[in-house]
């Protein structure tokens, strides 16, 4: 879920950069249940449909545009403009008006900065990873290597082709917090889900037997852990990985 405190145009780009990213998808990333809401099982019904049948296409169509009690934001975004969820045109008149403020080239600025996506901080976690190896500190072992030289390296690796180039050292660094970050990153999000959430349930259930709980300092230390593996995995996979790409 977005933070609160990102803006809606923000909000915007993480949702495109789940939709259009195939390993958030294939990791259940992009939750088609809850965006499609009440049209959900009719989508799974009709997903090999043909669109260019004309008769399919309707059927498919009468679902998709008809909405309930769990489709909120949709019945609130007809109601904010007087419009019809009925009327299949309020639908286009609808989705225009939110296309024209995010989409619409007079209202864009020109050359948006570069988004990181969650693909992207993956990238970077075994790029700085393989970058940190291949460094020999110059005062021997023991030295506390500093995470931005390793970011200033980064810059001028042969290995990385220039994909640094444009960015500081500072930059660099900045994103690498963000991509330690489960709830920025989310593919790091869901890995540590996988690795923490099945522990936690199964030693809840072993104590809840035995009359005793897990308690919630435990609990965060597990995640913490669960984090840390988690970072050492994605750092670790290989590029050429297709899990990863």
């Amino acid at each position: 879920m977005p933070r609160k405190k990102d803006t809606s145009s923000a909000q915007l780009r993480t949702h495109i950069e789940l939709e259009t990213n195939p390993l958030a998808r294939a990791l259940g990333l992009v939750n088609d249940s809850e965006l499609l809401g009440s049209a959900y099982t009719a989508a799974t019904k009709y997903a090999v449909s043909d669109w260019s049948n004309t008769e399919a296409r309707s059927i498919a169509a009468h679902h998709a545009l008809s909405i309930d009690e769990r489709d909120i934001p949709l019945k609130r975004a007809f109601a904010a403009f007087c419009l019809d969820d009925r009327n299949p045109f309020h639908w286009r008149k609808l989705i225009s008006y939110f296309a024209k403020v995010h989409f619409d080239s007079k209202h864009t600025r020109p050359g948006p900065p570069q988004v990181w996506t969650d693909d992207r901080l993956c990238t970077l976690l075994r790029d700085f990873n393989w970058q940190k190896g291949s460094y020999r500190p110059p005062h021997g072992p023991g030295f506390k290597v500093q995470e931005l030289k390793i970011c200033e390296l980064m810059k001028v690796a042969p290995r990385f082709a220039g994909r640094y180039d444009n960015f500081t050292a500072e930059t660099i660094l900045r994103n690498l917090q963000r991509a330690r970050d489960p709830k920025i990153n989310k593919i790091l999000g869901k890995v540590v889900s996988e690795i923490a959430e099945p522990i936690i349930a199964e030693l809840r259930l072993g104590l809840q037997k035995k009359g005793a709980k897990l308690d919630q300092e435990a609990t965060k230390k597990l995640r913490s852990i669960a984090l840390a593996v988690a970072i050492t995995t994605l750092s670790r996979q290989d590029e050429r990985d297709p899990k990863v790409q």
